[in-house]
């Protein structure tokens, strides 16, 4: 906890706080699973900070998507069986939600067990996204992230943000709203913050700008600014994504791809990132490849280039869940060095 501290009050400390976060699919969909899968992976990692990672649906099923958690598509999202929102005359099914809807209780229950079985005060960060996510998500249109392309074709938002604006913003703020509660919660439940996934949707040539600040832009800061004096990690994921876009946003730390296209990286950062701490420095696609001596390596470069820079140390997305121990183990070793 003084490490992070020390690094998010813009201070060099003894070593930069390192973590590494990854999906734990045969047990994420309760929350005793969860909380047991999180807590073994700090108790084996011994990381500075616990970011929780729940699954990429949670919040979809608070308002209605039903999954089955028997058979995952990929590695990361089961199976949906049931889609509540087949389209814009479904909105209205958008509605505030409070701490006690299933989804979210799940999520402060994990939050709890987790506190209760750290052996020491280690950071917890509940897993928060992005308001305009989940409404897009609902939809079905294809996430915005990491490396892949995305086009405005393939969401029928775009169409909607101009025949329907007025539904699409009373959707927003029944999910921002409903979000912000649900963080108060988290927090009251012993999450020391949140890390906020904004995924790609400031990515260049997806939004634009003015789409950005009208439809997610308000949302976010509703969400974030109910939670005063908590940390916040804030993620922009992939290529392109814009972090300068975020640096006055009510943020903690700011983390984002720095080895995507169009990205900038963490040496230099503070020129435009101010008092918000800078956040990532390794491929996360190099876990689970077999790739143990290059993230150690490659770790060992970033460490010493930014060696005079407060940030924290992590891979730039989640890493695969395929990621071999010795992998982790390598990345966690380079900061003792």
């Amino acid at each position: 906890m003084e490490r992070l501290r020390q690094v998010l009050a813009g201070q060099v400390a003894d070593r930069p706080p390192v973590c590494a976060y990854r999906h734990f699919v045969g047990q994420e969909h309760t929350a005793a699973g969860l909380a047991e899968a999180m807590l073994d992976f700090q108790r084996t990692y011994d990381w500075d900070f616990v970011k929780i990672q729940s699954r990429g649906c949670y919040l979809l099923e608070a308002w209605g998507d039903r999954y089955d958690f028997s058979v995952y598509e990929n590695d990361i999202f089961p199976r949906l069986v049931h889609r509540e929102i087949q389209g814009i005359g479904d909105f209205g099914r958008f509605t505030e939600k409070g701490p006690e809807t299933a989804a979210f209780a799940e999520q402060i229950e994990v939050v709890q067990r987790i506190r209760e079985g750290l052996s020491e005060p280690v950071p917890v960060l509940a897993t928060v996204f992005t308001p305009i996510n989940v409404i897009s998500c609902m939809l079905g249109a294809p996430p915005v992230r990491r490396h892949i392309e995305a086009f405005r074709k393939d969401n029928v938002l775009f169409e909607l943000f101009q025949t329907h604006r007025q539904e699409i913003h009373q959707a927003l703020e029944a999910v921002a709203v409903s979000l912000a509660g649900f963080c108060r919660a988290l927090t009251a439940g012993g999450a020391d913050g949140i890390f906020y996934a904004s995924v790609g949707w400031a990515r260049e040539g997806y939004l634009t700008l003015e789409e950005w600040k009208e439809f997610v832009e308000p949302y976010d800061r509703m969400v974030l600014e109910s939670i005063p004096g908590s940390m916040v990690l804030l993620h922009t994921c992939g290529m392109h994504s814009n972090p300068q876009r975020f640096a006055d946003y009510p943020i903690s730390a700011l983390h984002w791809d720095q080895c995507a296209e169009g990205n900038p990286e963490i040496y230099g950062s503070r020129q435009w990132l101010g008092k918000v701490t800078p956040m990532g420095g390794i491929n996360e696609l190099l876990f689970g490849t077999d790739a143990a001596e290059r993230i150690y390596r490659e770790s060992l470069e970033v460490l010493q280039k930014n060696r005079e820079t407060p940030f924290i140390f992590v891979p730039n997305c989640s890493v695969s869940v395929h990621t071999r121990d010795d992998e982790l183990r390598a990345f966690r070793r380079s900061v003792e060095v």
